[in-house]
């Protein structure tokens, strides 16, 4: 368990998403550094390294923490059958809903943040009055933030790939508005975006399955 696993990049890209339950077994500590720190290379908005992580392994706090999965995972499904979305595949649903309720089974949760007090810090004044008088400027400030941010969770993703282990990404626990902030005691300028499951698979690494890139795939317009 202890010992270091290595892939290829392209194997890793095309494998990561594919497990379906990770064990209870401790994820070593130096594991986890590497994988942050891996994340944590990532590029960012004017090199802005606006994230954030918080590592739990706390029993109790994953209790309290499976505890808004579930309420969050409800929250979502009633969501979708208010609005009229087209139904999961069972098999889906039913994965989703396992992963909510065995929260606190899992050995390590990473609470992926932005640091938005971190992103306001860089803007010189008068490019800060841009910001709140330009809409343009306004609406894209945001996409810039996420796109500072999400490139690093992939890095987490892939890295723990290349060490044998097992992620996860759920929303479930952000849904019920401000309690996770709350629990975790997240400055008010921290916003949680994600959270990674983390753990030793409890089976074998499959190849994800996706649809023809020609479906996807455009040159020189649509």
């Amino acid at each position: 368990m202890g010992q270091e696993v290595r892939f290829d990049l392209f194997e890793a890209m095309y494998t990561t998403s594919g497990v379906v339950g990770v064990k209870p077994d401790p994820v070593e500590d130096d594991k986890i550094k590497k994988i942050l720190d891996a994340a944590m290379r990532a590029p960012s908005s004017g090199n802005s390294q606006p994230w954030q992580f918080i590592v739990v392994r706390d029993a109790k706090l994953k209790a309290s923490i499976q505890s808004l999965a579930v309420e969050g995972m409800n929250q979502y499904f009633a969501l979708r059958e208010a609005v009229g979305w087209p139904k999961l595949p069972s098999k889906t649903e039913k994965m989703s809903r396992e992963f909510a309720n065995a929260t606190e089974k899992v050995p390590v949760l990473i609470f992926v943040c932005i640091d938005n007090g971190r992103m306001r810090a860089r803007l010189s004044f008068s490019a800060l009055g841009l910001v709140l008088r330009n809409p343009n400027v306004r609406r894209m400030a945001p996409l810039s933030v996420y796109a500072s941010v999400f490139p690093a969770m992939q890095n987490l993703l892939l890295a723990a790939r290349g060490m044998g282990l097992a992620t996860r990404i759920s929303f479930f626990p952000l849904f019920p508005k401000g309690k996770v902030a709350s629990m975790l005691h997240l400055p008010k300028t921290v916003e949680p975006v994600a959270v990674v499951y983390l753990g030793y698979p409890e089976g074998p690494f499959v190849r994800t399955r996706r649809m023809p890139p020609e479906q996807s795939i455009h040159y020189d317009g649509w």
